[in-house]
């Protein structure tokens, strides 16, 4: 997944500057330029010998994802999913994570949904079994993200005798400010 990130980060960086990195090898040099620990080890014998793969921008990615990429993705996500529960975490963190996962699944609608519910905590599935089925994976997660603030509210209110403000992922969000002309800041890639 490091990889998927880091190359998704790269490639947008690029888009954005494609004035300044405007040749397969600039582009190529670029991408060598973030890399560390074992990607670097693996790329230094291409640079040392000038090897044609670094003036194929579309090749030397090929390789580079041989090299690093998962290549059981859609099992590994599978796998990780069924694994995957909210425990002591607010159901929209959980719920962030599981749409991060499910992308690389080929699972239906009604998969997700039941392997979603399966994930929440015991107290989240007694309080959704008294409402109907949400028709759509977005609602379940919206309406069980509701049910766990509203949770969380009381549970304060018992605690405190008062009705405090709950922490959520909405009262969270922060911009990003982001300048097309700065380089991805610490996000260099490293398999391990």
């Amino acid at each position: 997944n490091q990889y998927r990130s880091f190359l998704c980060q790269c490639r947008l960086y690029l888009n954005v500057n494609e004035a300044i990195y405007n040749t397969d090898y600039s582009r190529v040099a670029f991408i060598i330029s973030l890399l560390e620990g074992p990607a670097r080890d693996w790329v230094a014998p291409l640079v040392e010998t000038d090897d044609a793969l670094l003036y194929y921008f579309n090749a030397f990615l090929g390789r580079f994802g041989e090299a690093f990429e998962d290549p059981d993705r859609v099992q590994s996500a599978e796998r990780t999913l069924r694994s995957l529960k909210q425990g002591s975490r607010s159901v929209a963190v959980y719920a962030a994570e599981f749409r991060r996962i499910s992308g690389d699944t080929h699972w239906n609608e009604p998969a997700k949904m039941s392997q979603f519910r399966m994930g929440l905590s015991e107290v989240l599935k007694d309080e959704l079994a008294r409402s109907e089925p949400p028709p759509t994976l977005q609602n379940l997660m919206e309406m069980a993200i509701r049910l766990d603030v509203r949770l969380t509210e009381r549970k304060l209110e018992r605690k405190y005798g008062y009705s405090a403000p709950v922490y959520t992922a909405q009262s969270a969000q922060t911009t990003r400010n982001y300048s097309p002309y700065q380089q991805p800041q610490a996000r260099n890639f490293s398999p391990y």
